[in-house]
């Protein structure tokens, strides 16, 4: 880790790039910016651009995943505009207009493990949302999803990740200092008491909390939290959970969240960047999980030893902001995003 050196510098956007993220394999890339496309590049020596389509939005581009096991040739992006859209990689988006459903701006989104057809999108409404592609011509119209969570309460949610070691749970974030443990078999098939509300919490971190921009889970089910205007955070889940008592939790079986508060003992703490510029800074586990890595408000990539928490590694690769880290699975390299027009590989 302390030997990684810029490698190449992905020039084609016309604007901020605010997302990366793998195929099935690790074999190809795609970025999404505001400029309203999509870059496919290639994970060679090089790194060569594939190519490029326009997605429809009307706004920045904050995410998109290639579609699992279509080849590559599809992937689903959302956006500023609050829009959910299918693209055609060779084509670009084809379909009509998407109905507007109220979400506010759509933040991320994550497929659902081992079913390639359905994903979960996060909005501003504070919204969970689960959209099947089966349902859809290109654009996803205003009934070709369900809310399978309801944090309005709580402020936007800004992201959703799935436990590798338990694929049917995921956990979700917001603006309040408490993270959210869904199972979704659940919540599929309770939407009414999965939906409900839950009471937003004073902020039990530093007085400059803001909410949380990040979260990860690693192979081991250890979730590293990123927070607004404080630290990085790991908890060991499976032990929080144990530790948690009925009158502690918010609701009473796991058909509903458990919820944790990020100053519980289970966590460990790495300190030294800042997050304060941007809203939407993610976290990842690399190296088998030996580390754990997230950008900064000064345009650095931040790289600590998970379990001693030591600053390992510190490099530019933004002129201002680095919003996204995202390792390679298999390789030594890591690709990193955020303000600038280009995309850096390290």
């Amino acid at each position: 880790v302390e030997e990684l050196r810029l490698r190449e510098t992905l020039e084609k956007h016309g604007g901020c790039v605010n997302c990366v993220s793998w195929n099935d394999d690790a074999s190809l890339l795609i970025s999404g910016s505001d400029d309203m496309t999509v870059c496919v590049w290639g994970c060679g020596a090089k790194m060569p651009l594939k190519g490029s389509a326009f997605t429809g939005h009307t706004h920045n581009v904050f995410a998109s995943e290639f579609v699992p096991q279509s080849n590559s040739a599809y992937c689903v992006t959302t956006s500023a505009d609050g829009d959910v859209r299918l693209v055609d990689l060779e084509r670009g988006f084809r379909g009509p207009a998407p109905a507007h459903y109220g979400a506010g701006m759509g933040f991320g989104m994550t497929f659902v493990p081992n079913e390639p057809n359905t994903f979960l999108s996060c909005h501003q409404d504070g919204r969970v949302r689960l959209f099947d592609l089966r349902q859809s011509h290109g654009g996803f119209e205003g009934n070709s999803h369900e809310i399978v969570v309801d944090l309005s309460a709580c402020g936007p949610t800004s992201e959703i990740v799935f436990d590798p070691t338990a694929p049917t749970t995921f956990a979700a974030c917001s603006d309040d200092p408490h993270v959210r443990v869904f199972d979704l078999r659940h919540v599929k098939s309770n939407r009414r008491e999965a939906a409900r509300e839950c009471p937003a919490a004073p902020s039990v971190r530093s007085p400059g909390f803001e909410g949380i921009s990040g979260l990860a889970y690693s192979s081991k089910g250890e979730l590293a939290i990123n927070c607004k205007g404080d630290d990085v955070y790991l908890l060991d889940t499976r032990r929080a959970a144990a530790n948690i008592n009925s009158e502690e939790r918010i609701f009473k079986s796991f058909s509903v969240p458990w919820e944790m508060p990020i100053t519980h003992q289970a966590a460990k703490r790495y300190v030294g960047r800042r997050n304060v510029k941007t809203f939407l800074k993610g976290v990842a586990f690399m190296c088998d999980d030996e580390y754990v890595t997230t950008g900064g408000d000064d345009g650095n990539v931040y790289v600590w030893h998970k379990d001693t928490c030591e600053l390992v590694c510190k490099m530019q690769a933004d002129s201002q902001v680095v919003n996204t880290v995202l390792p390679h699975p298999h390789l030594p390299t890591i690709v990193c995003c955020g303000i600038d027009n280009h995309v850096r590989v390290f």
